[in-house]
């Protein structure tokens, strides 16, 4: 069982140095590699503790049409949440850990693809109506590998490892599945890539050109001279729905084309070259986003719609090493001091992370705070014998750790107290960020 109580300290080894030179750990100090969603819910900008900071944190993330995925690190897992209709969410042995793990993740509508490092192999799953889910024997392993995958609406595409040859396959009603012979391998190949709703773009490895290909309704498919070669090429690009985004060489400008009804297609000057420019581009269905170059800003724009584009205030705080625009919502990984239960105390610096707890009562000292501790026995999951432990303080004074309505000395362990038992009830105690590793929060 995944110990959301797990020490941060073991994750995070920097901070693991300051403490055993300084002995304490600096209130300002700012997490890495914490995963923060926000945008339409259903689960989908809410990351789960393998990645938001509680157990663990990620490399790489990526935000799909109702669910997301992102690589943990440290071990290289894949990691899934929000919508599982076909299964989408659920990760293979092969990438979770169990049999493997992944270079490269992209999720996609209802299905997602991910790269197992190691061999190279490209591995998906969830939805499979065009055959989306079944990757050639291209990048499979059979006759070839991949280094890069991207996973748009109901296509994929994939780089291969030994050639740079685009290699893509599912829906291809537009032709977004067909690769040009720029970078297919006849003429050219691919120095990145990226599927959209019904269309897909590459960079041609050597020139720099931007390229794309498949519905072209908008013009999504027909990049502009400032970066198709003309008068300039690109270093990324980033296809969504309708519209498509690069950054330009050289000046690392932000350009987008297409359809621009809510904005998406006009990148503000936070990092069109106006006002700065853009480390990552990534393009989701109304709206995109960047990383900006020197502050590590993210910067979305489009659609607005459940606050996309809006990112919270603690991400404008903070760094952000990767981004990704989904349907509705986005996600980014970076250093970010999250205070997520708005108690004034950051997240490892707090005995319950997700529960206000200013005074930080912890009553049998394992480091997982009152607040948020119902597993009075100490064995990891809150069940039966903590009921069994519980019910002979109730009506009496003194019990502060029973006693979570009131958490001050001298309060009475009532009905609300129960309560809170009851809705506890085979979770794990916690999330604490606190943990030392020398007392028991299971």
């Amino acid at each position: 069982m995944t110990n959301p109580c797990a020490p941060l300290t073991r994750a995070f080894p920097t901070l693991l140095l300051c403490l055993a030179l300084t002995g304490a750990a600096d209130p300002a100090a700012a997490l890495t590699g914490v995963v923060i969603g926000w945008g339409s819910g259903s689960g989908k900008p809410t990351p789960p503790y393998d990645v938001n900071g509680a157990s663990g944190t990620a490399t790489t993330v990526t935000a799909g049409y109702v669910h997301n995925c992102a690589i943990q690190a440290g071990t290289g897992n894949a990691v899934c949440w929000g919508n599982n209709f076909k299964g989408q969410r659920v990760t293979p042995d092969a990438v979770n850990g169990v049999s493997g793990t992944a270079a490269d993740i992209s999720a996609g509508h209802w299905y997602t693809c991910a790269i197992q490092a190691g061999t190279g192999e490209v591995f998906c799953w969830g939805g499979n109506v065009y055959g989306q889910a079944t990757p050639p024997d291209a990048v499979n392993g059979v006759s070839g590998t991949a280094t890069d995958i991207s996973a748009g609406d109901f296509h994929v595409c994939a780089t291969q490892a030994s050639t740079g040859d685009v290699v893509c396959w599912g829906q291809d009603i537009f032709g977004e599945a067909t690769p040009p012979d720029a970078v297919n391998g006849v003429a050219g190949a691919a120095a990145d890539i990226s599927a959209g709703y019904a269309h897909s773009c590459a960079i041609q490895a050597g020139s720099g050109n931007v390229v794309c290909w498949g519905d072209n309704s908008d013009g999504e498919a027909t990049p502009p001279d400032s970066v198709n070669g003309v008068a300039g090429t690109a270093t990324a690009v980033a296809a969504g729905s309708g519209f498509s985004c690069a950054i330009q060489s050289g000046t690392g400008s932000a350009v987008c084309w297409g359809y621009d009804g809510s904005g998406q297609a006009t990148p503000p000057d936070e990092v069109n070259g106006v006002l700065g420019t853009a480390a990552q581009i990534s393009a989701g269905d109304l709206h995109a986003c960047a990383v900006q170059v020197g502050t590590g800003s993210a910067i979305c724009w489009g659609y607005d719609g459940s606050g996309r584009a809006t990112p919270p205030d603690f991400v404008d705080a903070g760094t952000t090493a990767g981004i990704s625009a989904g349907a509705f919502h986005t996600l980014v990984f970076g250093e970010f001091a999250v205070d997520r239960d708005g108690d004034g105390l950051e997240d490892q610096l707090d005995n319950c992370m997700e529960v206000a707890n200013v005074a930080q009562d912890d009553t049998d000292g394992d480091d997982c705070g009152n607040a948020c501790d119902a597993d009075y026995n100490n064995d990891g999951v809150v069940g039966h014998p903590d009921f069994f432990e519980f019910a002979p303080t109730f009506g009496t004074v003194g019990n502060e750790d029973k006693c979570h309505s009131g958490l001050i000395p001298g309060c009475i362990v009532g009905f609300s107290d129960f309560g809170f038992v009851v809705a506890a009830f085979g979770s794990t105690p916690g999330p604490s960020g606190t943990t030392a590793g020398t007392t028991a929060c299971p």
